[in-house]
């Protein structure tokens, strides 16, 4: 089972020392692979929304939430670090949300 709580916000890559936000790093760095192969064994999508403020991410989020089955296994991994403005919209889904 996967534990949300398990899933660092923010990783610095030990070989190529970028910093990341949990798949974005260089796909060409073996270590960044790992990470990447461990959701593939695990079963896991991981889909990253990046876009400016106020394009819609977290509605598209809601509309999505909204639709899902709610014995479906899903977390969401919020990346507002100045609120917890988009946090407290997609908890009414259900959802755990971080």
């Amino acid at each position: 089972m996967l534990d949300l709580e398990s899933i660092p916000r923010v990783q610095r890559c030990p070989q190529c020392r970028n910093e990341f936000r949990v798949t974005d790093c260089d796909p060409q760095c073996p270590k960044c692979g790992e990470l990447r192969e461990r959701y593939r064994q695990w079963g896991v999508l991981c889909v990253n929304f990046i876009s400016a403020p106020g394009s819609g991410k977290t509605l598209l989020l809601e509309k999505a939430l909204e639709r899902m089955d709610k014995g479906t296994r899903v977390a969401v991994l919020t990346g507002d670090l100045q609120t917890e403005n988009d946090a407290k919209r997609l908890t009414q889904f259900g959802f755990p949300v971080k």
